[in-house]
């Protein structure tokens, strides 16, 4: 049995002053709509919450917590997405 899509972390890159960047490569756009890069968006700062929490425990404050960014590189752009080309 075949899969039609699974996720796989294209890159994941941790800056120096700690912000996570997620770049993800994706032929077939329809795979990636907004609300999934909105998730895997959710999912950085998890990872980053998580990892800070442990590392300070009580000293730990939300102002620790770095950005996230999410880059997605599609073939071909959904309608959508062509309808915000100032952005």
């Amino acid at each position: 049995m075949t899969v039609p899509f699974s996720y796989v972390t294209d890159i994941l890159v941790r800056l120096d002053d700690g912000a996570l960047v997620l770049v993800e490569i994706q032929k077939i756009p329809y795979y990636f709509p907004a609300e999934r890069a909105s998730c895997y968006s959710a999912d950085l700062l998890l990872r980053q919450y998580s990892r800070i929490k442990n590392e300070k425990g009580k000293a730990f404050s939300y102002k620790d917590l770095r950005k996230v960014y999410t880059i997605i590189f599609y073939e071909q752009s959904i309608e959508a997405f062509k309808a915000y080309r100032e952005i």
